[in-house]
């Protein structure tokens, strides 16, 4: 009995250290440079379609948590556009922002690639997110 207690603690204790590696991985897959397209799903709006930078940093206020600044490029400028404090979800490998004005921004990170979205406080889906990771090393 005992040996099979231990057997499942050991199990356990893996399980676990393996769950965290994983965690760790995610975030350090997120942080770096990410370049690409922001596409305007509302075409006959004020929207315009844009280039994108979007840099992903870690903060120091939680494991939880990163600070992602979005920019466009406009004649091969970096134009910041803003930055915010975002929830990084290392489970699902997604990170979601509630911008001030009350619209939201979700990314998921796909290995060097983020899929994402910008959506007005309404719910409406204002930009598609498509970028590529621009820097190879790995923060972490």
């Amino acid at each position: 009995m005992r040996r099979w207690q231990s057997i499942a603690i050991i199990t356990a204790v893996i399980a676990i250290e393996m769950a965290a590696q994983d965690a760790k991985r995610t975030e350090a897959s997120v942080l770096g440079a990410w370049r690409g397209q922001s596409i305007c799903a509302v075409k006959e709006s004020a929207c315009h379609d844009e280039e994108a930078l979007y840099r992903i940093s870690a903060t120091a206020q939680s494991d939880d948590q990163v600070t992602v600044s979005g920019n466009k490029i406009v004649d091969g400028k970096e134009i910041n556009m803003g930055t915010s404090d975002c929830t990084l979800d290392r489970q699902t490998a997604t990170v979601e922002c509630t911008l001030p004005n009350g619209n939201s921004i979700h990314l998921e990170i796909q290995g060097d690639s983020i899929l994402g979205n910008l959506k007005l406080r309404d719910g409406t889906m204002w930009r598609r997110i498509n970028l590529k990771r621009v820097d190879q090393k790995r923060s972490g």
